[in-house]
């Protein structure tokens, strides 16, 4: 429980025994700690119990022990959980909850033990609710980390690479929403359909990527630049991970993007844009003239979607 700490014999005796320390000596506790050293050699293990001034001191790899290793992957789940990457907080907190095999310290007897056993048991039912936290319905955030390594030999030619080629070119510096809207729509299946945040009504047509998406971007900002970090192509899915430099207002935002684009005959038949929009909102809460931009947009978005649902 303290890898790498000095932990004296003092405060063996009192987590081990607690209220019944009085009946133990320092004699036993290196009796006891020297049979445990023979059981993890005899075992197949390495002898990672040391002994030295102030007490003894367990050093192996921190990966080795599973209590580490749990602490490890719900830390990693929580951070991620927090950044909204869902996907990685939802795999790292599961690889934690896995290495969890029964009660913390079950048999184990003395205050310090007790004690611990409690904290972990609240930890354990804590990384539970996060991990169904992060399983949400409708929590779909991609983030560039997330984005999946192209398989090794993979072949770096083929409609994927070409339309990243395309996309690359169309982010770098568009002048405005009519040069980015024309740049990528002969890359655009006849059935285009498009979701992405902010926008309640789902997309569909060749002619919603330069209304419902390029437009409502120049509306809101200015200096747009794209730089795409990495792709990967698989199971017919391609994933585009970029960053987006804009201006909004008087200030320079950085976006970070993932793009999840369903490729038909070559031409992009679906896409989904994921991001985290806070950074963006921030800036446009601090720029009281771009107010009403963002309400009359949201206003047609609004209507679109109940003309959509009132024609199912």
């Amino acid at each position: 429980m303290s890898a790498g700490a000095v932990v004296s014999v003092e405060q063996l005796i009192d987590a081990v025994w607690g209220a019944d320390a009085l009946k133990r000596s320092r004699a036993s506790v290196h009796t006891y700690v020297s049979t445990l050293r023979k059981v993890i050699v005899q075992g197949g293990g390495q002898d990672v119990i040391m002994r030295g001034p102030g007490g003894h001191r367990l050093a192996p790899d921190v990966a080795s022990i599973d209590f580490d290793g749990i602490v490890l992957s719900v830390r990693d789940g929580r951070r991620a959980l927090r950044e909204h990457r869902f996907a990685i907080a939802a795999k790292s907190l599961g690889d934690g909850l896995d290495q969890w095999h029964g009660t913390a310290l079950d048999g184990a007897d003395g205050d310090w033990m007790s004690a611990e056993r409690d904290r972990l048991s609240e930890m354990r039912l804590a990384a539970v609710e996060d991990w169904s936290a992060a399983r949400r319905p409708g929590r779909s955030f991609v983030s560039i980390d997330d984005v999946p390594t192209p398989a090794a030999g993979a072949s770096p030619d083929g409609p994927a690479a070409a339309f990243v080629d395309a996309f690359v070119q169309g982010w770098r510096a568009p002048a405005d929403a009519d040069e980015l809207a024309d740049h990528f729509d002969p890359w655009l299946h006849a059935d285009y359909r498009f979701t992405q945040p902010l926008i309640r009504a789902p997309g569909s047509g060749r002619s919603a990527f330069r209304e419902k998406f390029a437009r409502p971007i120049f509306s809101l900002c200015s200096d747009v630049r794209g730089s795409v970090e990495s792709w990967a192509h698989r199971d017919g899915m391609l994933f585009i991970a970029f960053r987006l430099d804009v201006t909004v207002g008087r200030r320079r935002v950085r976006l970070r993007v993932c793009d999840q684009v369903l490729l038909d005959d070559g031409l992009v038949a679906e896409r989904h844009t994921h991001l985290d929009v806070v950074p963006l909102l921030s800036a446009i809460l601090r720029s009281p003239r771009l107010w009403w931009r963002v309400a009359r947009w949201q206003c047609a978005d609004m209507i679109a979607k109940r003309r959509q649902l009132r024609t199912r």
